[in-house]
C-alpha cells in the first residue's frame, strides 16, 4: 500500500506541477504538418492491422464506420467553426488558482482511502469491470450525443470561405 500512495500522490503532484507551468506558458495553436499527420496515421494504421485485427477480427467490421463516421464529423466542425485554436485562445496566460490545483489531491486521497479499506477489509472488487461497465456506455452515449450535435451545427458564411473546406 506504500508504494500505490506514493504513486498516486506523486502522480498527482507531477499534475498539480503541470496545470501551474502550463498557466505561465504561452500556448499556441496546434497545426501539425501533412508530413506529421501521414505518419501518424500509418502508425496508428500499423498497429491496427498487426495488434488489432490479430486480436479481435470482429474490430474489422466496427472500428472502420465509426472511424468513418467521427472523421467526418471532426471535418464537418472544422468547417463550421471560425478558423483558430479556441483552447490555446481560452487558456494563454490564464493561471489556475492554487486553491484548486490544491483541491486536486482529492483525488489520490480519494482512491488510497477506498483501497486501503478494501484491502484492509479483504474486498476483493472486480474494479476493472466497473469502471469498464461504467465508462465504455457513456463514451458511447456521449459520442453518438456529440455527433448529433456537429451535425446540427449550420456552416458561417465565414467558415465557408475556409481553405480547409
Amino acid at each position: 500500500m506504500p508504494a500505490f500512495g506514493a504513486y498516486v500522490f506523486g502522480s498527482t503532484a507531477i499534475l498539480i506541477l503541470a496545470y501551474a507551468a502550463c498557466g505561465k506558458l504561452e500556448m499556441r495553436p496546434f497545426s501539425p504538418s501533412r508530413l506529421e499527420q501521414a505518419v501518424i496515421a500509418l502508425l496508428v494504421f500499423a498497429y491496427y492491422v498487426i495488434v488489432t485485427v490479430p486480436a479481435q477480427p470482429l474490430s474489422l467490421l466496427v472500428l472502420p464506420p465509426l472511424v468513418f463516421l467521427t472523421l467526418f464529423a471532426l471535418r464537418r466542425n472544422a468547417q463550421a467553426e471560425a478558423a483558430g485554436d479556441g483552447m490555446a485562445a481560452w487558456r494563454s496566460g490564464r493561471r489556475a488558482p492554487p486553491a484548486n490545483l490544491v483541491t486536486l489531491l482529492v483525488i489520490p486521497m480519494t482512491a488510497f482511502a477506498a483501497y486501503g479499506a478494501a484491502l484492509a477489509f479483504d474486498a476483493r472488487l472486480p474494479t476493472g469491470w466497473l469502471v469498464y461497465g461504467v465508462t465504455t456506455p457513456l463514451g458511447f452515449i456521449l459520442w453518438i450525443r456529440s455527433l448529433i450535435r456537429l451535425l446540427r451545427v449550420r456552416r458561417t458564411p465565414q467558415s465557408a470561405s475556409d481553405p480547409r473546406a
